[in-house]
């Protein structure tokens, strides 16, 4: 192990419902919960899976930062 790596999350609208919760102080995962009608969202797909039906889930976001793990040869530097 010991390895580090970078990754982004991708950008997406949430509703206006959720976003007037979030404005309003609350954590996403909560306005989430309450608009959504479900339980601990956040530890499971996330907003994403709740707006996507489960198509695309939180988890998937966060795997593109193995990238340069899975192909080291490609992200060598000179320095």
């Amino acid at each position: 192990m010991g390895k580090t790596s970078l990754g982004r999350t991708g950008a997406f609208l949430l509703p206006p419902a959720v976003t007037a919760l979030i404005n309003d102080g609350m954590e996403l995962g909560i306005a989430n919960d309450i608009i959504f009608n479900e339980t601990n969202s956040k530890h499971k797909g996330g907003a994403v899976g709740s707006l996507t039906d489960g198509i695309i889930m939180r988890q998937n976001f966060y795997r593109v930062a193995l990238i340069p793990v899975l192909k080291p040869e490609l992200y060598k530097t000179n320095s």
